[in-house]
């Protein structure tokens, strides 16, 4: 498979996962699919490690880089990627997000909002970038 065979079939796979998130958490899914999408989440839990995820990675899950790069007070250029769609189940309760309009606050999955655009989320993490 060439690489632009990948990149499609990395597309077709965010769309499906995207279309079937909201059912799946609003528990709007037959229970046999819902238990197949729980053991899918597991796996995902485990192996995305939200504290030291890099461009790369967030490129490869689908997070779309806001554009909207910064400095830190210590002078590190920092990028805020755009949490995808299909990985609101894993985001980590508490953990630290920020939005587009560069308020930072912890993310709690009762109150925090989850109207997506473009397939990401109006928030998401920021990565020092130290190239």
């Amino acid at each position: 498979m060439e690489r632009t065979d990948l990149e499609y079939v990395t597309r077709c796979f965010r769309w499906l996962t995207n279309e079937l998130v909201i059912p799946y958490m609003e528990n709007k899914l037959p229970p046999p699919l819902k238990t197949k999408i729980d053991t899918f989440y597991d796996s995902v839990r485990k192996t995305v490690d939200w504290d030291s995820l890099t461009r790369d990675n967030c490129l490869w899950l689908g997070f779309m880089n806001s554009q909207r790069d910064m400095i830190s007070a210590q002078g590190v250029i920092q990028e805020l990627w755009l949490i995808p769609q299909w990985l609101i189940p894993i985001i980590p309760e508490g953990m630290y997000v920020e939005d587009v309009q560069g308020n930072r606050f912890q993310y709690n999955s009762s109150t925090c909002d989850k109207t997506t655009q473009f397939g990401v989320l109006g928030y998401g993490i920021v990565l020092d970038i130290t190239e």
